[in-house]
């Protein structure tokens, strides 16, 4: 099989997903495709210290699918392959998102991103470097939709998240 993946057909279902994700417009006709090696991180592993530190400090792992960059912008995305039943449209996909905790994960993310990006990226600045949270629903990508985005108001809300994120250590 390739990859564990057993038919021809679902095999074909695979390459399909995932052409479609790339080649899907997010805007301004712009496309994941189009991201040159330069401009795009893949699986980037991240931990960083969260709440004490000391002897035994609390750490945060994780890893983000992808981190890419559109002009003076970061993203980040992560890839979902949920069968949502009901189809792939905004209500459904934010039903997905709540029902599987999603916004706690890129919440988590956003403060790994955020971090990374303020030794990164020389003068950064909130407004100008931080463009926004994709997750990218592979089934839907042909269909209705298939895209949740968000992009915090401002590095307020982002401290907020990190306070959030104190309290489950």
């Amino acid at each position: 099989t390739r990859a564990g993946i057993g038919s021809k057909e679902e095999y074909q279902d695979v390459i399909r997903m995932l052409w479609n994700t790339l080649h899907t417009d997010l805007g301004d006709g712009f496309r994941l495709a189009e991201l040159g090696p330069a401009d795009r991180l893949r699986e980037i592993e991240f931990h960083y210290p969260l709440g004490k530190t000391g002897p035994a400090p609390n750490f945060l792992k994780g890893v983000i699918d992808l981190v890419f960059r559109r002009g003076e912008r970061y993203y980040f995305a992560d890839w979902k392959s949920n069968l949502l039943i009901d189809g792939y449209g905004q209500d459904q996909i934010k039903r997905s998102m709540d029902e599987s905790n999603y916004h706690l994960q890129y919440q988590l993310y956003v403060i790994a991103v955020n971090r990374w990006l303020k030794h990164s990226v020389k003068d950064y600045d909130y407004d100008n470097h931080f463009g926004g949270i994709y997750y990218f629903y592979v089934r839907g990508m042909e269909t209705d939709g298939g895209i949740y985005f968000y992009r915090p108001d401002n590095e307020t809300e982002i401290e907020t998240y990190e306070q959030e994120a104190l309290k489950l250590v």
